[in-house]
């Protein structure tokens, strides 16, 4: 295992980072970049991190992966090999992170995933990454526990999904967590990834008649939904989507429609949840003071993913990799800006769910869970021409 005495000599700690600034992801990789800075530059501002009673100044060593996995694999290796960092922060996507943290496995260095939530990373067996994010086939699973704690909760779903590999895991793991539920799963389908008309799918669940329609697709498939089922007259008493209702685009889009949509949320500035140092809002305006701009959900989880490292160099007591490994899968959190953490063996974050977003009167509101939520959920949903 390769040491970093020259770090202890010259107090500080090094923390390296591969991150997509180039390329398809670069907008996703610019804002995680920017959350792994604010914490850097905050924690050096309050005299660094504190590990065995020692202050070590935070130095980040960033390299662009231009968005490609195999690049990403390689600079990781030379952040270990050739730069020595004490610990590494994740990229930004799981297709980076795949052959990122094989490197680092076998290197048998800690890596912290601040976002990447592919089932596929916790199914390999590997003892040395700690992801914050749920997997993604448990995406929809808090919107369901929250249906079931309403007063009266629906009792059958229809599941439509785009023909993708990201849709169909959300959509299997929505699936089966319906039926653990004892929801009536009445449709459970997919569509073609490239479609314009969706009118006979959905023909086919109003004859179903489902309290709740989920549908695992992209901004485009959540927007033709909606319309269509306006078209058809039907009017579910939850409609959800995984991902739409979050993009500012969604309301602009459909209008009044838009209202009463569900969707899972990684994170926002309203949210309730808080760190011991900071609450959200107070996150959000120092960190819209560095940047000129309020922090996106890639920003908040580079962040907390520092701050999750901070608190384990702490509780370590050391800069060995088994001792940073051993001190993460114990750790349990109850106060982050993301929520609460504590990992299982395959580093997977047990404790973590996602928020649950609805639109209501044409604004984006956190309605679960309650420890983060700005208000109530609506439902059921108001008829089509009522709103």
């Amino acid at each position: 295992m390769i040491t970093n005495q020259a770090t202890f000599a010259a107090d500080e700690v090094k923390i390296g980072a591969s991150i997509s600034l180039s390329g398809k992801m670069v907008r996703e990789g610019t804002a995680l970049k920017e959350g792994y800075t604010f914490w850097a530059d905050w924690a050096n501002a309050r005299g660094g991190i504190k590990v065995a009673g020692k202050q070590y100044r935070v130095k980040m060593i960033y390299y662009d992966d231009e968005s490609n996995g195999q690049t990403c694999a390689k600079l990781v290796e030379k952040l270990i090999t050739e730069d020595k960092v004490d610990m590494i922060l994740g990229p930004y996507a799981s297709s980076m992170a795949m052959p990122a943290t094989t490197v680092s496995e076998r290197h048998r260095y800690v890596m912290i995933l601040p976002i990447n939530n592919s089932d596929q990373l916790y199914s390999r067996g590997y003892k040395y990454i700690f992801s914050q994010a749920p997997v993604a086939s448990e995406e929809g699973w808090p919107m369901m526990d929250m249906f079931k704690a309403l007063p009266k909760p629906p009792k059958t779903i229809a599941i439509l999904a785009s023909n993708s590999t990201y849709s169909l895991v959300v959509a299997n793991g929505l699936n089966g967590y319906c039926k653990r539920l004892g929801m009536d799963v009445v449709v459970f389908d997919k569509y073609p990834e490239e479609t314009s008309d969706l009118s006979s799918l959905l023909a086919i669940v109003k004859t179903k008649n489902p309290d709740v329609l989920y549908g695992c697709g992209y901004f485009e498939h959540s927007a033709l939904i909606t319309r269509q089922l306006k078209d058809l007259g039907f009017t579910p008493k939850g409609v959800a989507f995984g991902i739409g209702p979050q993009l500012p685009d969604f309301v602009k889009t459909l209008g009044k429609n838009a209202d009463y949509a569900l969707a899972p949320s990684y994170w926002t500035t309203t949210m309730r949840y808080r760190d011991p140092a900071f609450t959200i809002s107070e996150y959000s305006e120092m960190f819209k003071k560095q940047f000129d701009h309020y922090p996106t959900y890639h920003s908040s989880h580079g962040t907390a993913a520092g701050r999750l490292l901070e608190r384990a160099l702490e509780k370590a007591g050391s800069f060995e990799q088994d001792k940073i490994r051993e001190a993460l899968s114990k750790i349990e959190l109850r106060d982050t800006i993301l929520g609460e953490v504590k990992f299982d063996e395959a580093g997977r974050n047990i404790w973590g769910k996602l928020g649950v977003l609805q639109i209501q009167k044409g604004k984006q509101v956190i309605v679960y869970p309650e420890k983060a939520a700005e208000t109530k959920v609506l439902y059921p949903a108001a008829p089509w021409e009522q709103r």
